[in-house]
């Protein structure tokens, strides 16, 4: 009896291992996963960024403002008592604007995707999937079919800020292992098709990714399309 009490006691520990060791390596799995999302995340993360920008951007203008306020109020007293020395007043005004908007225009500037300030936009991409291999084991496949049309400089931060987020959104949500970007020219509208191998979703769900997607391309006239079978496609269609 007490062999046979050994035994049962045996292969019950000896199951249970195999459950804890299952659920352990579950675990493992998805710690990975994670850990893979937040250094993509941490990479194309930009909330510190614009913090700053934005506080650099609130203190320049603000400061130009003020400085302008108070000199065309002065030059509202004293342009009927003197109308030279308002004259060379305004002037002065007008040379602060000017260096006000040269570091308002630098300031967005800096807001610009690091490789787009080093790169053109089909380069750019190459440089960005060559980031993601390096962190993830997201296959990310493109082709690029356009020659270099100089494109304008918004157009090309915001396909390459939708291609980000859509990336972001593969490896977060979809689970993907492989990313198709095409870009493409057909009947003079530029096209950017996005599609990945992963789960999909039943409805689409227009969180904070998806709305600021379609705000930017409104920004150029474009439209924007979310499909979600066989995994997950964005399409563009922008007027060149």
């Amino acid at each position: 009896m007490f062999i046979i009490f050994m035994i049962i006691y045996i292969l019950k520990q000896i199951q249970e291992n195999e459950y804890i060791s299952k659920k352990l390596s579950m675990v493992a799995m998805i710690n990975k996963k994670m850990q893979k999302y937040v250094i993509v995340t941490e990479k194309f993360g930009e909330k510190n960024e614009r913090k700053r920008l934005a506080r650099e951007l609130h203190d320049t203008i603000g400061h130009a403002l003020a400085g302008m306020a108070v000199g065309v109020d002065a030059c509202i007293t004293m342009i009927d008592k003197n109308p030279q020395l308002a004259k060379a007043q305004l002037k002065v005004i007008s040379k602060a604007i000017r260096k006000g908007m040269k570091d308002v225009r630098n300031s967005l500037n800096k807001m610009r995707p690091d490789f787009l300030q080093q790169y053109r936009l089909k380069e750019a991409i190459e440089k960005m999937k060559e980031e993601i291999s390096d962190v993830t084991d997201l296959k990310i496949n493109l082709n690029y079919q356009i020659d270099e049309i100089g494109f304008d400089t918004k157009i090309e931060d915001i396909l390459f800020r939708v291609i980000q987020e859509s990336i972001t959104n593969s490896i977060r949500h979809g689970l993907a292992t492989v990313v198709d970007i095409d870009i493409y020219k057909e009947n003079n509208l530029l096209c950017l098709k996005i599609k990945d191998n992963g789960k999909g979703c039943k409805a689409i769900n227009y969180g904070f990714g998806l709305k600021q997607m379609v705000e930017r391309v409104s920004q150029i006239r474009g439209d924007i399309n979310f499909y979600s079978e066989n995994g997950f496609t964005t399409e563009i269609k922008i007027p060149l």
